[in-house]
């Protein structure tokens, strides 16, 4: 939920031509994290490191991590914009904000196609360490170390690559390309036998949607005023957390039904239908 304040923040105190690449600096922030995070996340859960770590010890890290930053925020961001007026916060405004960004015409396909790009992502986040064990027998450690080297490409997808490309390409011209190529990328896991072949398609995968994450919001942002930045964002928000909401209840069923493994290869055809809408429309 503070990712849409964050990047409205961005949008604020950046000019409509750079936001692109500044999406992607927070994505690549979000990278870091990614490789810290589970690696830390493997160690803390096992008890073979420290006598007194538990599958706990994790949340209770993560815990001071976020109250650490409260008091980053608190003393050393400052407010982006430029006026505030009065407004009364709603628990309902999520589900209002599902149905105006139906409404919303500039914007509705933009947000259609980041709620399939977000459910397919979910999908395969909910059941990718499932895929892990069951076919390459990770353990929890492994399992961390194997999504921090993802983390580092993500890195490399929006903190290096996606620069240079959104200096040479629009929003629209990179995901024509990278939301099919993300598509592509989770089928690509079918193939791998060895480790080896398991790092090349966390590879690809990491760098195709790495790209997709950054330009979907940078996309909203540029075709809305600069005034309801803030606005747009976090409608674009409420449409992804709706997304993230559905594909777990799936899951369960599909992996009971199919196969463990089965969501994470509907993950791919969820994005790419994703892809065929923003392609119509």
């Amino acid at each position: 939920g503070n990712i849409s304040v964050a990047q409205a923040a961005i949008a604020d105190i950046t000019a409509p031509r750079e936001r692109t690449k500044h999406f992607g600096l927070i994505g690549a922030a979000y990278g870091v994290g990614f490789i810290i995070g589970p690696v830390l996340g493997g160690i803390l859960s096992d008890s073979h490191f420290v006598s007194w770590f538990t599958a706990a010890t994790p949340f209770w890290f993560a815990s001071v991590l976020s109250l650490l930053n409260v008091l980053l925020v608190l003393f050393f961001m400052k407010e982006t914009r430029e006026k505030i007026d009065g407004f009364v916060i709603s628990f309902s405004a999520s589900i209002r904000h599902i149905v105006k960004a139906y409404a919303m015409k500039p914007l509705r396909m933009i947000f259609v196609t980041n709620f399939f790009f977000q459910s397919g992502l979910t999908f395969f986040a909910t059941f990718f360490t499932v895929f892990l064990v069951a076919k390459f027998h990770f353990h929890q450690t492994a399992i961390g170390y194997y999504i921090a080297f993802a983390g580092i490409w993500i890195i490399v997808a929006q903190g290096v690559l996606l620069p240079l490309l959104a200096n040479r390409f629009d929003n629209i011209r990179l995901l024509r390309w990278s939301l099919i190529l993300g598509s592509c990328a989770i089928f690509a896991y079918y193939i791998p036998v060895t480790i080896v072949g398991l790092g090349i398609a966390g590879i690809f995968f990491a760098l195709t949607n790495g790209i997709s994450m950054a330009a979907l919001p940078a996309l909203a942002s540029n075709r809305s005023s600069k005034h309801i930045q803030g606005e747009i964002l976090g409608i674009n928000t409420s449409v992804q957390a709706l997304a993230q909401a559905i594909p777990p209840i799936l899951s369960g069923y599909f992996a009971a039904h199919i196969s463990p493994v089965a969501p994470v290869y509907i993950s791919g055809g969820v994005i790419a239908i994703g892809w065929i809408v923003f392609m119509l429309f």
